[in-house]
């Protein structure tokens, strides 16, 4: 089994993940935030805290070399017309997901990432089976080893490194084209969140990211109804590593003692948000239901 599976296109992504040079050097005046620690570079000047809403305070770091990024094509009045689609017409949002000031705090921000270059080879064993019976337990099952030798290509896997963004919201809307520009000085006029990830966690991530993949492509090939690893001995080696920004708005909404975000894809719009329940908004829509088909009701045996 050999597969080469792309996450992208770019060319030269020859950033070793053991290359201690940089493509940039900045040593600059950031802004960190005072509750949930989050650092921001950027040129202009910052007080509310992009992830959290807190307070921000101009500190001096080194931080890490940025060898590219990938441009926002997605301009805000865009995705403020999705955010709105998202919550204008769902009469149980709560209601200060629709306030104007909310939908106007929609921000524009550069997240560190990684891009990855990676091969995972090997073999692997798996159990394969087929009940024989419809409630027959899987441990009477008649079983047969399967051995796979595999030889896989991963190419430009974005990996989260900013610890402030959940892995899991990131990776939802993460299906960037990866065409990669050269680092310039003028994103620093945006709002870039920097990473705060160390390089054996982006590497774990990574790592359990496409193994998780790869024994995905095994199984889906097993032509049997129960297929159990038995065996793994495919070894990953990590070929590249690139430091680069990804364009994403970004909205934080406190209710109810609780944190919500919005997320969305800079470059393609693809976006993410779990909403709450309003408890008043959903009294009110239950009574203005209520009294419509009260008054639907009454017409009908008025009129027909």
């Amino acid at each position: 089994m050999n597969d080469n599976i792309g996450f992208g296109n770019i060319n030269n992504t020859d950033f070793l993940f053991d290359n201690n040079e940089s493509s940039t050097n900045l040593n600059n005046k950031v802004y960190s935030c005072l509750n949930c620690g989050v650092k921001v570079l950027t040129n202009n000047n910052i007080s509310t805290c992009p992830i959290c809403s807190g307070n921000m305070s101009s500190i001096t770091d080194d931080i890490k070399a940025i060898d590219g990024y990938i441009p926002f094509t997605k301009n805000i009045d865009e995705v403020r017309k999705i955010y709105k689609k998202k919550v204008m017409f769902n009469p149980i949002v709560p209601f200060i997901f629709k306030k104007k000031s909310t939908i106007d705090s929609i921000t524009p921000v550069y997240v560190s990432a990684t891009l990855n270059d990676a091969n995972i080879s090997g073999n692997s064993l798996f159990l394969g089976g087929n009940k024989t019976a419809k409630n027959q337990k899987l441990s009477t099952i008649s079983k047969t080893e399967l051995s796979y030798t595999s030889n896989f290509d991963y190419k430009n896997v974005l990996i989260n490194s900013c610890s402030k963004i959940d892995d899991n919201l990131f990776n939802s809307i993460c299906n960037y084209s990866c065409n990669v520009e050269p680092y310039n000085d003028e994103l620093l006029n945006n709002i870039c969140i920097l990473s705060d990830s160390s390089l054996d966690d982006v590497k774990n991530k990574l790592n359990k990211k496409i193994m998780n993949h790869a024994l995905i492509i095994i199984r889906d090939n097993i032509n049997y109804g129960l297929k159990k690893l038995s065996k793994n001995e495919m070894i990953i080696t990590n070929n590249s590593c690139k430091n680069i920004l990804v364009p994403i708005y970004l909205l934080n909404v406190n209710y109810n003692a609780k944190s919500y975000k919005f997320i969305c894809n800079g470059e393609n719009g693809n976006n993410n948000i779990k909403l709450p329940i309003g408890i008043v908004e959903t009294i009110i829509f239950s009574i203005l239901s209520f009294l419509i088909i009260l008054l639907i009701s009454f017409l009908f045996t008025k009129f027909f």
